[in-house]
Formats: C-alpha cells, structure tokens, sequence
C-alpha cells in the first residue's frame, strides 16, 4: 500500500540519517581518539626512557672496554699511543672518545686536536668518575659546540687512578633515533585508529540500524499503518523488542478489521 510504502522509506530515511548513529559513533570517536593518544604518548616516554638507558649503557660499556688499552697511555702520558689507540676504535664505533690524565689534561681525543684542548679536570663527568668511579652527564660541549651525553670511567694501574676514558654521543644524534621511534608510533596508532573506527562503523551499524528501524515502525504505526512491520530477525533483546512491534501491528490491524465489520 501507499502507507506502507510511505513507512518503508521513512525507515530507509531514519537508517542513513539517524541522530542517535552519529552522536555514538561521535562519541566512540572521541574515545577511540584519546585512547590513542594516551597509549601512544606513554609508549613515547617509556621509548624515550629506554633510548637513553641503552644509549648511556652502551656509552658505559664502551668506555670499560678502553680501560686495558688505554692504562699504559694514561700511565707513560704517552700521547702518540692514547692517539692511535682510540683512531683505531673510533674507527669501528663512531662516538667519541677522550683519554684525560690525572691532572685533566687531554691525553688524546677522536675529534679534536689534543693541543688545543683545555684542561678537562673541571668537567663533572671527569669529576664525578675520579669522586666516585663513573661520572655521566648531558651540557653543552664547549670543543664541539653542541649538547651532548657524556660517559666518563676511571682507569687503575696497579690500584691508583691514572686518568679517565670518556665517551660521548651528541644529543642531537639521540634525539634522531627518538623522533624516529615516534614517528613509528604515530604510524601506528594512525593504523590502529583507523581499524578501530571502520570496526566501529559496522558494529554501530548493527546497534542502532534495528532500533531505527523500530522507530520508524512505531512512528508508521501511531500514523495509522498498522501494516507496518519489522523486518530483521534476531534472538537478542532488539529481536524481541521488534517482534513485539510486529505482533502489536498484527493486533491493531485484527482489532480494526473486527470494527468495521
């Protein structure tokens, strides 16, 4: 009939245009969303924590591993032999690396000239590994003119301190590889935004499409279409929620018939 035809673009209306759809699907955006950034701004941190333990661990372990070499250099004062022996790792590892004596004069560095170095007896790191054994650190570098981390150890020889082997990243370098990792986990919760909102829509969907559809049912059938029914099929609460509208139409369509007779 005109009616029910009438009813059943109303429900098609009410599917696509449905208010209640985009206030939930609003609203689990906006969880999805914060969720997101929560999750990825710890991940960030707990990223960033991790970088500079593995960084100043490594620092730490690189300078350890000079201390045998670098003892009889520190010892003799031997400058030409401190040289070659950290050219020769620099080589390998690529940070920097700096032999300082007892009474903080620069023994030999992998990136400037020993001779145009001032005394280094100053720097904390040097202070701190000669107080107390090792000595980390993160200040501006007044010989390479930029911020770096600093990992100092104290060299022994025969039990008495000789000098330090001091290892140093810049801090620029670190802060490369941690916008490297946020950018992966931008990436991600970008992609896991992305899944959560199209998995979203279709659960949505499935949520409310019944209930627009029994409304635009009870809406036909307060007009006067008591022909109007559900058409859906379910087991859940909304199935049997529509299965009472259609028996509630069936009813009010019997009644009627049974007045005009």
């Amino acid at each position: 009939s005109g009616i029910g035809s009438a009813a059943r673009r109303s429900q098609q209306t009410t599917v696509v245009h449905s208010r209640f759809f985009w206030r939930l699907y609003v609203t689990y955006f906006g969880l999805v969303v914060i969720t997101a950034t929560a999750i990825g701004f710890l991940t960030d941190r707990q990223f960033e924590r991790e970088l500079n333990v593995r960084i100043e661990t490594q620092l730490t372990k690189e300078s350890r591993a000079l201390v045998p070499a670098s003892r009889p250099a520190l010892a003799r004062r031997d400058g030409e032999l401190a040289q070659s022996i950290i050219d020769d790792v620099t080589d390998e590892s690529g940070t920097r690396i700096t032999l300082v004596t007892l009474d903080g004069v620069v023994l030999a560095d992998s990136s400037e000239d020993p001779a145009r170095m001032e005394n280094h007896g100053d720097r904390p790191e040097i202070r701190a590994a000669f107080a107390t054994g090792p000595g980390t650190e993160r200040r501006f570098s007044e010989t390479t003119q930029n911020d770096r981390l600093y990992v100092a150890t104290l060299v022994l020889n025969e039990g008495q301190p000789v000098g330090v082997v001091r290892t140093s990243e810049t801090l620029a370098n670190i802060a490369a590889q941690r916008e490297a990792m946020r950018a992966q986990v931008i990436q991600g919760a970008a992609v896991g935004i992305l899944l959560a909102l199209g998995v979203g829509l279709l659960v949505g969907r499935r949520i409310t499409a019944p209930i627009e559809k029994m409304t635009a049912v009870s809406e036909a059938l307060r007009k006067g279409d008591y022909g109007a029914r559900v058409e859906f099929q379910r087991s859940d609460e909304l199935g049997r929620l529509g299965g009472n509208l259609t028996e509630l139409g069936k009813e009010l369509s019997e009644r009627i018939s049974g007045l005009g007779r």
